[in-house]
């Protein structure tokens, strides 16, 4: 859950969209006050291929984790849950951590030093 502008509402973190975007019918709870832009130029496409119409882009203040900062939202005509892009992770505390597979050296040396630690703090 993160809170927008003060209201509470289930969100999905989405790595692979480049923007934020805020249903319309979200729009309607959390109340935007400050509209950035009526329209926008710039196009983008959903995962399925097709356009996704941008109706409005303003700034919320948004609230995860106990970080609050005001960020982008776009505003879309499509029935979803709002979904947090890349453009916002870093301001609200998100990292993308890569981990290495089974296959990988490290991580198969990574759990032998894990074992090592384990057995010197039980000595």
């Amino acid at each position: 859950m993160i809170k927008v502008n003060g209201k509470k509402i289930a969100a999905i973190l989405d790595t692979g969209s480049p923007i934020s975007i805020m249903p319309k019918n979200y729009a309607k709870v959390v109340r935007p006050k400050r509209i950035i832009r009526k329209e926008s130029s710039r196009k983008f496409v959903g995962v399925n291929g097709r356009p996704i119409p941008i109706t409005k882009r303003y700034k919320l203040k948004t609230e995860m984790n106990g970080i609050e900062k005001p960020i982008i939202w776009w505003e879309v005509e499509t029935n979803t849950k709002p979904i947090i892009g890349m453009d916002n992770f870093d301001k609200l505390g998100l990292q993308l951590i890569q981990r290495p597979t089974n296959g990988n050296r490290f991580n198969n040396w990574d759990r032998k030093n894990q074992v090592k630690l384990i057995n010197q703090d039980s000595e």
